[in-house]
């Protein structure tokens, strides 16, 4: 698995190797309290996002994993079983890195779908995993197919209301054709993450499109700041009933249901993890992961994938110049890049934030 950002040598970005990155990223995590192994898990989990494009989801989340180890709200910590059956688990995080409840949960899924078929394991107490795809491609590799869900905080305004109620509620869908070809679908339930408005409002003027997001009065609006500041992101289908939005946000609620609901963490509106005496001592996501082994079903699923994958990527396009894609194309593209050059560019920065960081943390290593 592997790093960073697009693979553009300009001037504001600067060129580090995977294992630059990686020891970085576990130094950081292991100086600030948690456990070398967590760390480096960590820094797969983030890498490998970055490697797919998903820059988002990648390194730059660990200045904001760093902040809630500081502040005592991710925990040294380790999963541990509530409940299980042949082919289910119910898992309690106990306020650690997602990465670790994820990486956890997804193999105990894993090993009931060999023995079941399927698979099925919910998760409370855990931590922004990241990226969903790492998760479920960890099926793909066993010949499964990978099913993630998260809730997530607070963002997302119902059809209808300008409040905030529920998350972006990322879904992850991947299954594996022939000769390593893979479907991979990793997606928020809104237009757009919130980070991504975050990032244009810090790095850019601060206009997004049209669609994502209204402000604090419910008017749909291009400025990123009225989103973040009291506005709200919306589901896919936007604002209106006439264009889904009310279907969009049935899916939000959906992920809701089998997350947060199910697996008995917090709603978003309060995302904290308790102890027994009610003190607030880490996080609290409900997230579910699923894994299928299609041998227990219909028989040449592979085959029958990758007929349904050709079929797609051989629809007429609309520009010639511009096939069209399947989920996961872009990503693995990127991915097969930064494995010929062992590393990829990462903006300065980012690089020159990350290194004050881990001088705060009293670590002499740095990115150069």
């Amino acid at each position: 698995m592997a790093a960073s950002q697009c693979n553009s040598k300009t001037e504001d970005k600067v060129f580090l190797s995977f294992e630059n990155v990686r020891k970085f990223i576990k130094d950081a995590i292991v100086l600030s309290g948690l456990k070398a192994s967590h760390g480096e898990l960590q820094a797969e989990v983030l890498l490998d996002a970055d490697c797919r494009g998903k820059t988002s989801h990648g390194f730059t989340l660990l200045q904001i994993i760093l902040a809630n180890i500081s502040e005592g709200t991710l925990v040294d910590s380790e999963p541990v079983i509530l409940n299980e059956t042949e082919g289910s688990a119910w898992i309690d995080g106990q306020g650690c890195l997602g990465a670790v409840v994820g990486n956890f949960a997804m193999k105990k899924a894993i090993e009931k779908a060999s023995k079941n078929g399927v698979g099925w394991v919910t998760a409370k107490g855990s931590y922004h995993l990241g990226a969903l795809g790492w998760y479920c491609m960890q099926a793909v590799e066993q010949g499964m197919i990978g099913l993630c869900i998260s809730n997530t905080y607070p963002g997302t305004a119902a059809t209808g209301s300008k409040q905030r109620v529920l998350g972006t509620n990322p879904i992850c869908l991947a299954a594996a054709g022939l000769n390593g070809d893979y479907l991979l679908f990793d997606s928020a339930l809104t237009v757009s993450a919130m980070r991504k408005v975050m990032e244009k409002t810090k790095d850019g003027d601060g206009t997004i499109p049209e669609g994502w997001g209204v402000d604090q009065d419910g008017k749909s609006t291009t400025d990123g700041a009225r989103i973040v500041n009291n506005g709200a992101l919306l589901p896919i289908g936007g604002i209106s009933p006439a264009t889904g939005g009310h279907k969009g946000f049935g899916l939000i609620l959906l992920v809701e249901v089998l997350t947060s609901v199910l697996a008995g963490s917090a709603f978003p509106t309060d995302m904290g993890w308790r102890n027994e005496s009610g003190e607030y001592v880490g996080k609290d996501f409900g997230q579910t992961f699923i894994a299928i082994d299609p041998h227990h079903f219909g028989g040449g699923f592979a085959e029958r994938l990758q007929n349904l994958l050709d079929y797609i990527r051989n629809a007429e396009p609309v520009d010639e110049s511009n096939p069209v894609p399947i989920p996961g194309d872009r990503g693995r593209h990127i991915y097969q890049q930064a494995e010929k050059e062992k590393g990829l560019w990462y903006p300065k920065h980012l690089i020159h934030q990350m290194n004050n960081q881990m001088k705060k943390l009293g670590g002499e290593y740095q990115l150069q």
